[in-house]
């Protein structure tokens, strides 16, 4: 395993893959990087760039045409997020929370939701 001092890192704004739904994901370089520059899809500020929460804003954005309030970290979401809202109308859809260990598996377009550790103090939210 290597060290954080062995490790490399991709440059900022480095592609770093393509979801199946065609949304970028870009490097934020380190894993505690906060850039402080706004990302904007048509207008709409979708976040932060890099991070999980700007990705996963703007991929319901891209791919579904809604989005979600302004949160504070991806760890909040789960007790914090109980809708997304499209774009064109305003029209309201409530999330459905499924708790670790429920009987029902995540399934394509869904979020998941990571709560904070101490490997990830903001917690995380990830696109299936």
């Amino acid at each position: 395993m290597m060290t954080d001092e062995e490790q490399e890192f991709a440059p900022f704004n480095k592609i770093q893959g393509v979801s199946s739904t065609n949304v970028v994901a870009y490097s934020n370089e380190y894993d505690d990087f906060i850039s402080f520059e706004g990302s904007y899809v048509l207008g709409i500020f979708t976040g932060f760039k890099w991070q999980c929460v700007e990705f996963a804003r703007r991929w319901l954005l891209l791919c579904k045409g809604c989005i979600f309030q302004s949160i504070g970290t991806a760890a909040d979401m789960w007790h914090k997020l109980s809708f997304v809202e499209r774009v064109t109308d305003g029209q309201k859809f409530h999330l459905k929370k499924y708790p670790n260990g429920s009987p029902y598996k995540p399934t394509c377009d869904t979020f998941l939701i990571y709560s904070a550790s101490i490997q990830a103090p903001y917690g995380h939210i990830a696109v299936i």
